[in-house]
């Protein structure tokens, strides 16, 4: 059985800064709390305006796989627009506060700076972790997004199967989607891609692959499995923290921190057009990962890539997807 973290947190600083760095990009800032915001859905032929996180629970909910849900973030404002599920949900735990300090114990059993602000990405995924049965036999955790209501349950489920036999010698465990070009998808986002040698067994054809180096254009998922026992939580912050990439500074500390690890090579292979996926995956694990490594699993989950950034189009993007039922939910 599997422990589900939603992660619904936000920073205020962090948030003050991206609507700075949107406004420079001639983005506008959708104020208001994330997870809870009205989104325009369509539940079979009618349609819903419902809180942003509630179909990621629902799907995580209906998965027999996942026998507790665990969601940070600001406690007060989930417990009043969530009510109704909260009450009947079957695997809801509990909601952890965002603000509440990291408790004693996290500084002696994970690799936590006292410098961590709590309320960081990692300081709210240690603490959700800590509430979870998973941390007492020290296991796996799916980590979950709460603005990609794209993603799909079927694509959940087929993660947490196809990782079991990977479980015990990777600490992070993350899939990348491999994409197909939908006019409907490229309408409604504007999102770059990744672009990586398919050294994989996964058999990727018909995806989105460019004509002349072969590489095929992945995104990054709404979810991963990780064990914070076995990860750098410092590290994995810092990472967070630049991954936006939206400014020339970022790329360059990005570039650094590489190097420092003794990671150069992936920059230039990635700049020669020859970077695969598997390659991508040790350098994540020698980054992040303290015994173990990390392991990158194609998928076709293409919803699991699209998220709200907190700006009106996507939120127009979204709300356009789900009205003309691109996506079941």
């Amino acid at each position: 059985m599997v422990s589900a973290i939603v992660m619904a947190g936000y920073r205020k600083e962090e948030l003050a800064d991206y609507q700075r760095q949107l406004s420079a990009y001639g983005e506008q800032f959708d104020p208001g709390y994330k997870a809870i915001k009205d989104l325009k859905i369509r539940y079979g032929r009618g349609v819903e305006r419902v809180p942003l996180i509630l179909p990621t629970l629902q799907k995580l909910d209906s998965i027999e796989a996942i026998d507790e849900i665990v969601i940070v973030g600001d406690r007060n404002q989930l417990e009043g627009k969530l009510h109704p599920w909260l009450r009947t949900s079957r695997a809801f735990k509990e909601i952890i506060e965002q603000t509440d300090p990291l408790p004693e114990e996290a500084y002696g059993t994970f690799t936590v700076g006292e410098d961590l602000p709590t309320d960081s990405i990692a300081g709210n995924a240690v603490k959700a972790y800590m509430a979870t049965g998973a941390y007492g036999k020290r296991e796996h955790a799916l980590f979950m997004a709460c603005d990609s209501p794209l993603t799909s349950r079927e694509g959940i489920e087929n993660f947490l199967k196809e990782i079991e036999p990977f479980l015990d010698w990777a600490s992070v465990i993350s899939p990348i989607i491999s994409m197909v070009e939908r006019p409907a998808w490229r309408k409604a986002f504007h999102r770059k891609y990744l672009f990586l040698v398919n050294d994989t067994a996964y058999d990727l054809t018909g995806r989105f692959r460019t004509w002349v180096t072969h590489r095929h254009g992945f995104r990054i998922g709404s979810y991963i499995i990780a064990n914070p026992f076995d990860i750098d939580i410092d590290m994995a912050n810092t990472f967070y923290s630049m991954r936006k990439l939206l400014s020339n500074a970022v790329q360059h500390r990005l570039k650094t921190f590489l190097r420092e690890f003794g990671l150069g090579k992936v920059i230039s292979k990635y700049s020669t057009k020859k970077l695969t996926v598997k390659e991508l995956a040790k350098a994540i694990g020698q980054t992040l990962c303290i015994e173990k490594g990390a392991l990158l699993i194609p998928i076709t989950d293409v919803g699991a890539s699209y998220d709200y950034d907190n700006t009106q189009e996507d939120r127009r993007g979204l709300e356009d997807l789900m009205d003309e039922g691109v996506v079941a939910l």
